[in-house]
């Protein structure tokens, strides 16, 4: 109950720009998706029209925990940087496009590589970048290795699914993968103002890949459990290059990363 009468309402009126029109209209576009899953059992995509402006975006939502995506993107803001006008932002594990258009709508003019590699979400992730040509879709999971790699796929938990394998997968499939410095050489990225990962346990080829280096800020979820390197080992690899990293909470196996170079400049 907590969903439809407080977090539903939060979200639509996050992305209701202060309209009260769209504010009711994605009210009771997001109030009627979350019935169509709960008490319907409808499983086709459900198109969720965000408007800003003049400008007019598409969501597709399919499972009832997109809506818990949305809240920590649009109510939580998980992924807030005080980094003044990036220009270069990367997406580690895009999911359906709620993240990028998380940076979109805050930073309109970055240019933003939305990287994932499941294909229900990346076709999802597609439509979201057809109407945005800021946002560059790339399917490919980031991996020790090129090539191509096994997914563990959820189909009721898409933000579960990971190069890992762990308990209650549905189904293995194959993706492409490279390494992160493969991909930043493909698209000729040589500095990156945010780079933002929630990649399930993908976290040791990630940072164990000097490309990482390229970062002016980083921000993502570092899943302990899934990984080789403990939280405070994982802190201090961001220290020792040059980082300012926020204080974490390590009484959990899974936190909330965001560290920063010195010298960037963020929003006093």
């Amino acid at each position: 109950m907590n969903l439809i009468f407080s977090i539903v309402p939060k979200i639509a009126w996050n992305l209701s720009f202060g309209s009260l029109f769209h504010f009711i209209r994605l009210l009771f576009l997001l109030e009627y998706f979350l019935i169509s899953r709960e008490f319907l059992v409808i499983t086709k995509d459900f198109l969720l029209p965000v408007v800003q402006g003049k400008r007019k975006y598409f969501l597709v939502l399919n499972k009832k925990n997109d809506l818990s995506a949305l809240k920590e993107l649009f109510i939580d803001k998980v992924y807030s940087v005080p980094v003044v006008d990036p220009k270069i932002i990367i997406d580690l594990g895009a999911n359906f496009g709620e993240s990028a258009l998380y940076f979109h709508l805050k930073y309109p003019l970055a240019q933003i590589y939305a990287v994932e590699p499941a294909h229900d979400s990346y076709r999802r992730l597609e439509v979201l970048a057809s109407t945005i040509p800021e946002i560059i879709p790339v399917q490919t999971a980031i991996a020790p290795h090129d090539g191509v790699i096994d997914m563990y796929i959820f189909k009721e938990l898409a933000m579960s699914n990971s190069i890992q394998m762990r308990e209650g997968y549905s189904e293995v499939v194959s993706v492409k993968s490279s390494t992160y410095s493969t991909f930043l050489r493909d698209y000729d990225l040589t500095r990156v103002d945010i780079l933002k990962f929630d990649i399930e346990g993908g976290e040791d080829s990630l940072f164990e890949d000097p490309g990482v280096e390229t970062s002016l800020c980083v921000v993502g979820e570092y899943h302990a459990h899934l990984a080789k390197t403990s939280i405070s080992d994982f802190v201090k690899y961001f220290k020792g290059m040059g980082f300012y990293v926020t204080p974490p909470d390590t009484s959990s196996d899974k936190f909330l990363l965001t560290a920063r170079r010195q010298d960037v400049k963020i929003v006093p």
